[in-house]
């Protein structure tokens, strides 16, 4: 399941920095991930939901992790890995306490 989603991204982290971005990307979502990320109890329409909310991003080498609140309010963490011009969801899961106070620190400010 290839997924073209407008991603407005609030704020990106890289290293102690934080700028503003908006740009288009496409996430892919294949069938081992959504099948992984219904073990957590996650949909993808909960994770599409994210994006149109405010939500933290934070890059981890090739990797990125998104940290925001689903339609409904659950907090979930997303990590995405940038392979050539596109996105590919590795997993989603809920935020962890420490997620979720991040999120909110930065959803403040």
């Amino acid at each position: 399941m290839l997924i073209s989603w407008n991603l407005v991204v609030l704020k990106i982290s890289y290293t102690n920095k934080e700028s503003l971005m908006k740009r288009r990307i496409r996430i892919e979502i294949t069938k081992r991930a959504k099948e992984h990320v219904a073990s957590h109890n996650i949909k993808v329409k909960e994770i599409l939901s994210l994006f149109d909310k405010n939500y933290f991003v934070k890059r981890e080498g090739r990797r990125y992790r998104l940290i925001g609140m689903a339609k409904g309010g659950r907090v979930l963490a997303l990590i995405l890995e940038k392979k050539e011009d596109q996105f590919i969801l590795v997993t989603a899961r809920d935020a962890t306490k420490a997620e979720k106070a991040l999120y909110k620190r930065k959803r403040n400010n």
